[in-house]
């Protein structure tokens, strides 16, 4: 009986290892909007709720949408895209798009996730030039580039640099409703907060062993 158990352990993290590849739908309401102001809109880290988990969580989110917005205690349903291994053609950047384009739409958002992972250590001074930029990848020329804005950007371009940030953390929360049409609710990163596929494929490998260590101390006995 226990030997039974351990296996459907195993094989439920390693289920749960493979749905965390593909894009999962999640209800989300809006609660802040950043805590700085810059030239008119607020930047850095926003924070919505996961109200279709339990407990509602609140995690942060990135905004990469200029075009669209969102209002305070806003609901809407969202596609968590994972950036590494989802669907990119359920984001606002891919939607409709394949081959080489969809490759190029990967690029810009893996610019955006790692100026958004500049926000923990850039000073809040920083914060609305590193949005500016982050806009300016996913909508070029909108809104106008500040010089500061312009040499984040071009740090984000440099593939030292966005190649680096591991991008299985990161997923694209965009609007089931409205992914590339006017209006809808913006679409944002997030970092992701359960473990990665590749650990729990690790912790199952793990689990498998003890089990088999188990089998074959039960035969010597």
């Amino acid at each position: 009986m226990k030997l039974v158990r351990s296996v459907v352990l195993v094989a439920a993290l390693l289920a749960l290892g493979s749905a965390a590849a593909v894009a999962q739908q999640q209800n989300l309401q809006f609660k802040t909007g950043g805590s700085v102001a810059y030239n008119g809109v607020y930047v850095g880290p926003y924070q919505a709720w996961v109200t279709s988990m339990p407990g509602q969580p609140v995690i942060d989110i990135f905004c990469v949408d200029y075009a669209h917005e969102v209002t305070y205690n806003q609901t809407w349903t969202a596609n968590f895209t994972n950036l590494a291994t989802g669907n990119l053609g359920l984001t606002r950047l891919g939607y409709g798009l394949t081959g080489s384009a969809l490759a190029s739409v990967q690029a810009r958002y893996e610019m955006t996730a790692w100026l958004a992972s500049q926000f923990k250590t850039a000073p809040t001074s920083s914060w609305g030039d590193i949005d500016y930029a982050i806009w300016n990848v996913t909508t070029p020329g909108t809104p106008t580039l500040t010089t500061a804005a312009a040499l984040w950007l071009a740090r984000a371009d440099s593939i030292q640099n966005y190649g680096s940030v591991n991008m299985a953390n990161w997923d694209i929360v965009t609007d089931v409703t409205a992914r590339g049409e006017v209006g809808g609710t913006q679409e944002f990163l997030t970092q992701v907060s359960t473990p990665e596929p590749a650990t729990l494929l690790l912790l199952g490998t793990g689990l498998l062993g003890l089990v088999a260590v188990g089998i074959v101390k039960r035969s010597s006995v």
